[in-house]
């Protein structure tokens, strides 16, 4: 068997981190789609996401760069950048440069979180909002948990994880679950399933759980988890480039107040929860795409989920204009 062409990055709204990991008129280097990438936030604003490098002399805005104003200011000429990502001041030159301009992404920063909108075609508008999450603000902010893991493997995987239904006795423990109930509705997905976990070795024996998954596009993922206590996790894989991404995972209980029998069943679950995603990872790291896998209908839904998931690759963009150089 041959180890197949994988396909090309998706287009979407991914998550590159939580609201405090972008304090006011502060710069943050990323690398994200493959790219290198810089995220600022001008005071009073919501944070903001550019290609790096600076298209004067190529310098990265995230290593020395600074917030002046509304505006990234490059570390090397001061050269300082907009909203829009043209230049907006020269510091030597009245005139300025206004062709000069960083590629700017779309960002919304919702329930803590920030996210940004990917398509190889910069022209290419968000197609859809970032969904608000149903319980989140009457969260157990005390019981949040989250999680980053990069990962060595295509985005695909960690979707195709949740439908894989023979992969979980074998890596998981377990012992009963029900077939996945699959229902697309465009750019969103709904799963649902019931399984019983073999929990004993986090003290807890046989756990009935009900899951629920509401998927928006290939970036956000909203599992919900009915067992002894009710939990959200806000999920999704951020691609770093074309063969790894990051997984965060944002455990936390729709209630304001759980007593305390309710917060030890929650932390223990979340841990067992991480340990088994450990599981899965540690697969994913060396596991290679195929094209056409050899599947029994006993695997579950993945050629489904597949064909549901073709729908956000991104077509070939257009060339890039080269440099220009005024007299």
């Amino acid at each position: 068997m041959t180890v197949s062409r994988p396909p090309t990055m998706p287009f979407g709204w991914f998550r590159i981190g939580y609201s405090h990991e972008f304090p006011s008129e502060q710069i943050r280097p990323l690398h994200y789609f493959g790219r290198e990438l810089v995220a600022w936030r001008p005071q009073g604003s919501k944070p903001r996401l550019a290609d790096a490098f600076c298209p004067h002399m190529g310098a990265h805005l995230g290593y020395g760069g600074t917030v002046v104003g509304d505006h990234i200011a490059c570390p090397f000429h001061k050269w300082e950048f907009g909203a829009d990502g043209f230049c907006a001041r020269v510091p030597y030159n009245a005139r300025g440069y206004d062709r000069a301009r960083l590629r700017m992404y779309p960002v919304c920063e919702q329930d803590g979180m920030v996210w940004a909108w990917y398509h190889e075609d910069e022209t290419a508008p968000p197609q859809w909002e970032v969904p608000v999450i149903d319980g989140w603000a009457d969260r157990w902010v005390v019981g949040e948990v989250r999680y980053l893991r990069p990962t060595k493997c295509l985005w695909y995987d960690a979707g195709e994880n949740l439908v894989d239904m023979a992969h979980r006795p074998v890596v998981h423990g377990v012992t009963d679950a029900d077939d996945v109930e699959f229902t697309e509705d465009g750019h969103r997905l709904r799963l649902r399933w019931r399984l019983t976990y073999d929990a004993t070795r986090i003290g807890q024996g046989v756990i009935e759980d009900t899951v629920t998954l509401e998927v928006t596009g290939p970036g956000m993922t909203i599992m919900r988890h009915n067992a002894v206590v009710p939990l959200i996790a806000v999920c999704g894989p951020t691609p770093i480039d074309d063969q790894s991404f990051d997984l965060r995972m944002t455990y936390a209980m729709p209630v304001k107040d759980p007593d305390s029998s309710q917060k030890l069943f929650a932390r223990m679950f979340v841990r067992y929860l991480l340990q088994e995603l450990e599981h899965d990872a540690a697969v994913w790291d060396h596991k290679a795409y195929l094209d056409r896998p050899c599947l029994l209908p006993e695997d579950g839904p993945i050629m489904q989920l597949r064909r549901w998931a073709t729908q956000f690759r991104c077509q070939a963009p257009a060339a890039r204009e080269p440099a220009l150089v005024l007299p």
